[in-house]
């Protein structure tokens, strides 16, 4: 046998370092002796075995190294080495070469080649590298690049046919001791049963590193306050509060949470921490808190300003908040006052006299500055707010008279800003809002502009629907699906197909349908790019069955991300046992992803296989390793599922084992706050809804033009369900002071939804009716004013029904304006949704169902919707 690479080098090495024989050698192993014998063979046989030892062999593969023998010093030095370094005898010798640049190379060429066996997945080399590692500055150089490889190849370890729970315990041990690799070894040991005996093992541990070690192993075991207390001494101060917050307690959370250190705060963020403190204790706020926070939102420049109007919002000062957001940017403070039935206020926002509001003149003065160079370009995001409202609001006279003919004569002005225009009215004011687009006005228009012209139309068409990936091909083919439509109807057609337009005819599913029949009618080698079309359109439809039709016809079931799209459809469309095989298919491929394992239990239960279904789920538990990312994953997709119980319990093990990946953490504290309003745990709620009110106050945008609702609404509703909660926590202690708290924060805008959506239910069972009804009748006589005012808004409708069916009053009226929005919009899931609740007001348990099915139909992953299902399928009347 020829001598490797390895043995060449190595022995040179042992050359230039001559071995010293003891004076009195051990006896060694026969299989080390034999590393001296004679015979070539034997010592190649002995060889090969030791190094299959790995480090088994390392004690006896030292002393071997003392040998008078040079050849057997040689060849123990040699596999010393190996071992040391990582090298297994089925290395690739791609990784025996990295490992060789590793050991050899400069700090550069170590950061290289460390990076190319992270690419290779070489765990075990990388950590005996950064174990054997003495060098300050390559240690540094390092850190970043090793964290996280003890998880991933322990992972690795648990997602083979049969896990190698040794392998991946080994891996952990490997890890330097920081708290996600002791925390994946401690939810490593809470899936395999051991957990206890780890933690009385860790009793008498000492130090920090004792603290550290059963912090771990406390959060995994779900005892948080004990958890929290092991953080402290480890010096885990973050961990410490965000476990005592899981505990219901805000107050460890507020004092030290905050921007993360990329992050530029508000200026007047301090003083807002000492009035969530203050707020969170249930002391009085001292008035300066007050007058500095309204200071400070006066000064700085726009961006400084935005942050300072969120807090604003999100201490309850209402009234200053309110008069900046007009001051600052009149569109968003619009859009703020309508989405609260305040059009008065709206109106007069935008400079527009509420009495009468004189809607033709002020667009035509915005329409006139566009196509002048000297134009803010603010001109088109107003005339977009004002589109929408007239159109929401169903003032289609109105609509027509301020918007047609101003466009025309855009249209014959300048083409290009006039096709600029209609793309903007028809994304609506704010691009990250659904359906606010301007579109009777602009479709009338493009009649117009385009004529019998096909150029003109295919330029209108492809920037409308610019968010398609080829609007154009969508034109064509539904010209060929229909030929008896003219121009116009196609284009209404369209915008019936993407929600633009009421769908009160099923054009979305007769689209559907004729699309398929033409396919099916040609050759088989031309339906490719048919099929394609209708691929590329499968998330703007909404339709399942399109969905797997889609896969079938395009052959693409061994590619896993159509596998797992085949997956979620098969799910929607409740077909568990089909999809149980297809999410198993995944798993096969990708034995790995935690999340998958989770959609296949899912199915497995669902279709009646319980055994399997908790056996994938106690993989993906093991394959977690208490990454937040990951549990955060498989919870949502246990609630899409519709179990909340189980998603409970995997949203609260992600906030309790957090380490890494702290940046998850705000977006769970909204799952974890409806959980505990579930299960009406008000003080748990009011912890976690104060606290993120306070993740919104040390977030670093805030920007009011990019997400006027979010930072408005988002921000009254969490300071309002924070105050409301605790109330409802305090009702025991002080029925009286509780009450008018929730009076208080009840009279605030954006109340009606967080007193509907949270808290009117309790308060009937806390015998609180007199109260409820006064607030309810409040809310319900200016919703129902705006009805008469707009009798054609179906979206006040839709707000006063769902107003009377979270409060069971007034269940006719709501009755009665939901079927005439349905009328309209048959499809509409928060409709159909507030449909369901009625019935379930009634006592009807089947309608309540087969409403709430209805509005599930389209898949949406609306945890609400879903969560709705639930209680109607399985929950209890709500109390009268």
């Amino acid at each position: 046998m020829a001598p490797t690479y390895w043995s060449i080098a190595l022995a040179a090495a042992s050359l230039a370092a001559p071995v010293t024989p003891t004076k009195d050698p051990v006896p060694l192993p026969d299989s080390v002796a034999a590393l001296s014998d004679e015979s070539y063979a034997v010592r190649e046989k002995a060889t090969r075995e030791l190094w299959a030892l790995g480090d088994k062999a390392l004690p006896d593969l030292e002393r071997a190294m003392e040998s008078k023998d040079p050849e057997a010093a040689v060849r123990a030095r040699e596999l010393v080495r190996k071992i040391q370094l990582g090298i297994l005898p089925d290395s690739s010798p791609k990784i025996v070469a990295e490992v060789m640049r590793y050991d050899r190379g400069s700090v550069d060429e170590k950061r290289a080649a460390i990076a190319e066996l992270k690419r290779q997945r070489a765990f075990r080399q990388i950590l005996k590298l950064y174990a054997l590692e003495k060098n300050t500055d390559t240690l540094a150089m390092l850190e970043e690049t090793v964290r996280g490889v003890a998880v991933e190849a322990a992972r690795d370890c648990l997602s083979s046919e049969q896990p190698d729970l040794a392998g991946a315990f080994a891996y952990l041990d490997m890890a330097r001791p920081e708290s996600p690799e002791l925390m994946a070894k401690a939810a490593l040991h809470r899936a395999t049963g051991t957990l206890d005996q780890e933690l009385e093992k860790a009793k008498n541990l000492e130090g920090e590193a004792g603290s550290l070690w059963r912090y771990a192993l406390l959060a995994c075991a779900g005892r948080l306050p004990e958890a929290a207390e092991e953080a402290e001494k480890a010096g885990l101060e973050q961990a410490a509060a965000r476990l005592h917050l899981l505990s219901g307690d805000p107050l460890p959370w507020l004092h030290t949470a905050g921007p993360a250190p990329q992050m530029q705060a508000a200026a007047g963020f301090q003083r807002y921490r000492e009035f969530a403190i203050l707020t969170a204790e249930g002391k009085p706020i001292p008035p300066e808190i007050g007058r500095e926070l309204r200071r400070q939102a006066r000064g700085g420049d726009v961006e400084d300003q935005s942050k300072e109007l969120r807090l604003l919002f999100l201490t309850g000062d209402v009234a200053e908040a309110e008069k900046r957001l007009v001051e600052l940017d009149p569109c968003a403070a619009f859009y703020y006052f309508e989405a609260t039935e305040r059009i008065e206020e709206a109106l007069k926002a935008l400079g527009l006299d509420p009495e009468k509001p004189d809607y033709k003149g002020w667009a035509a003065k915005r329409f006139r500055t566009l196509p002048d160079e000297d134009s803010e370009g603010t001109e088109v995001g107003e005339l977009a707010t004002l589109g929408y409202f007239l159109e929401h609001r169903g003032l289609t006279a109105e609509l027509d008279d301020a918007f047609l003919a101003p466009l025309l004569e855009l249209s014959q002005a300048d083409q290009e800003i006039y096709i600029g225009t209609l793309n903007r009215l028809f994304r609506g004011p704010f691009t990250y809002v659904n359906s606010i687009a301007t579109v009777q006005p602009v479709l009338k228009s493009v009649a117009q502009f385009a004529g019998d012209d096909e150029v003109r139309w295919g330029l209108a068409v492809s920037n409308l629907f610019d968010f398609l990936d080829d609007p154009d091909r969508l034109w064509s083919w539904t010209a060929r699906l229909d030929p008896t439509l003219d121009h116009t109807e196609r284009l209404e057609w369209m915008c019936r197909i993407f929600d633009l337009l009421p769908d009160t005819k099923g054009d979305r599913a007769r689209f559907i349908d004729l699309s398929w029949k033409a396919i099916e009618k040609e050759e088989a080698g031309a339906r490719r790019p048919m099929v394609e079309l209708m691929t590329s359109l499968d998330d703007h439809l909404g339709d399942k069955e399109n969905t797997l039709r889609c896969i079938e016809a395009l052959e693409l079931n061994d590619n896993i991300y159509m596998l797992r799209q085949k997956g979620r459809a098969q799910a929607t469309l409740g077909k568990w046992k089909d999809a149980a095989a297809t999410w198993m298919k995944v798993v096969e491929t990708e034995p790995s992803q935690a999340v998958d394992r989770i959609r296949a239990s899912i199915c497995l239960r669902l279709s009646g296989d319980v055994e399997a279904a908790d056996a994938q789920e106690k993989r993906a538990e093991m394959l977690a390793l208490g990454e937040v990312q990951t549990q955060f994953g498989c919870a949502d997709e246990l609630a899409v599922a519709g179990d909340f119980e189980r998603a409970s319990r995997w949203w609260m093990r992600a906030g309790a084992e957090c380490t890494r990946g702290a940046a998850y953490f705000p977006d769970l504290m909204p799952r974890l706050a409806d959980d505990a309003q579930a299960r009406g745990d008000w003080r748990m709620m009011a912890a976690l809804s104060e606290a993120q009110a306070f993740s919104q106050a040390s977030a670093s945008g805030g920007n009011y033009r990019i997400s006027p609702t979010f930072s408005m609404s988002a921000s009254l509703q969490a300071r309002i369900d924070a105050g409301v909660a605790r109330a409802m926590a305090n009702l025991q202690k002080d029925r009286a002071a509780a009450s008018a708290e929730i009076e208080r924060w009840a009279a605030l805008p954006y109340a009606e939804n967080a007193m509907a959506d949270h808290f009117f239910a309790a308060m009937r069972v806390e015998g609180l009716t007199k109260l409820h009804d006064d607030i309810f009748q409040r809310m319900w006589t200016s919703v129902t004013k705006r009805i008469e005012q707009f009798p054609e808004c179906d979206n006040s409708r839709n707000s006063a029904a769902w107003l009377a069916s979270r409060a069971s009053r007034n269940l006719d009226e709501a009755e009665a304006f939901l079927t005439k929005a349905l009328e309209r919009h048959p499809l509409q899931a928060a409709y159909l949704d507030t449909m369901a609740e009625v019935e379930f007001a009634r006592g009807d348990r089947e309608k309540a169902v087969e409403f709430s099915t209805r509005s599930l139909k389209g898949g949406a992953l609306d945890f609400q919707l879903i969560r709705q299902h639930r209680r109607f399928v399985e929950g209890p009347f709500p109390p009268k």
